[in-house]
């Protein structure tokens, strides 16, 4: 994921550049292995559940994004995806893998 002292090298890039539904996709899949290696980490040792729990909320959120920018979809379904990326409280999400892989460099 990136995180290198507690923040994600990812986190300088504030562009305004706006994604295509496309690289929401493409980018949630790229999370594929990631999401397996914190399951498997979960299911051998429970302090893992948190940042796989937030893993997968965070990809789910990504592909819910894809359907926002899909401009080939209703505009009913991009509604719908978008109330589900604000239920899913993309924030909380960010905070919850910020600060379970800082508690897990500090081990």
């Amino acid at each position: 994921m990136g995180y290198a002292n507690g923040k994600s090298k990812d986190s300088g890039d504030s562009s305004d550049a706006q994604w295509t539904s496309s690289e929401w996709a493409d980018t949630a899949d790229d999370y594929n292995d990631v999401a397996d290696r914190a399951a498997r980490a979960a299911r051998e040792d429970r302090r893992w559940d948190k940042l796989s729990n937030a893993v997968t909320d965070f990809q789910a959120a990504m592909e819910q994004m894809a359907k926002v920018e899909d401009d080939s979809l209703p505009q009913a379904d991009r509604d719908t995806a978008r109330a589900e990326i604000d239920r899913l409280d993309v924030q909380a999400i960010h905070r919850v893998i910020s600060q379970e892989c800082r508690k897990a460099q500090a081990q």
